[in-house]
């Protein structure tokens, strides 16, 4: 499944492409995703543009001039590209967005368990989970280790928790605790302070080494 890396990589190579955008026509050939498209996603996009593009955790984001948000989830073969104008429909393109200019969001998907909805901004912390973005500044060691308080849970199950930290799966987890010495089995409630400066720190190397490589 992709993890932030990715998904911050399909971000910073689409948004310049899409921001300020209108869209003109969603075509949605295949509802069946992990997450049923909603038979009125189609009509909550059409005309709308494009305010940006960002990302929470392994979710993409992109704010609509309404007030909503496009969300989007790639799953495990998910991908969102943006092609030429009439480019051609292959098998698995679940849905295809075409914009003011005529190019056309294609999002691919063989296994079909993504996701992609319009969400008013209330529901994207259910959606996506109400941990703190792994990349985000809030992510301090005072926080990891207000987090890791009490948890009977282990290390590696406490940075995987979205609720807890949003964006990281298990290869990233593996190399973190791995840079940071840290078992993965060991109680997260057994966390000392210099170990969650070891965890912070180990997070935004690996994940910055990642999006550099664009992964």
């Amino acid at each position: 499944m992709p993890e932030l890396p990715e998904v911050e990589t399909v971000v910073r190579s689409l948004a310049p492409a899409v921001t300020s955008r209108r869209i003109v026509a969603v075509e949605v050939r295949e509802r069946r995703l992990r997450t049923p498209v909603a038979p009125e996603f189609a009509a909550c996009l059409t005309g709308r543009r494009i305010e940006g593009l960002g990302r929470h955790g392994k979710y993409l984001l992109a704010p609509l001039d309404d007030g909503r948000v496009w969300l989007v989830h790639l799953g495990m073969t998910g991908r969102l590209t943006l092609g030429a104008p009439g480019v051609a429909v292959r098998p698995h393109d679940h849905v295809r967005i075409v914009l003011d200019d005529g190019r056309v969001l294609t999002y691919h998907d063989p296994r079909r368990f993504g996701r992609m909805d319009v969400l008013d901004p209330s529901a994207l912390a259910a959606a996506t989970g109400t941990g703190v973005d792994a990349l985000a500044p809030a992510l301090t060691p005072a926080l990891l280790f207000a987090l890791s308080r009490r948890r009977q849970a282990s290390v590696k199950a406490l940075l995987m928790d979205q609720r807890r930290v949003a964006g990281l799966g298990n290869i990233y987890v593996n190399e973190i605790l791995f840079r940071a010495a840290v078992r993965p089995r060991r109680h997260a409630g057994r966390l000392r302070r210099v170990d969650c400066e070891r965890l912070v720190a180990a997070t935004r190397a690996v994940l910055a080494e990642a999006i550099k490589n664009g992964v």
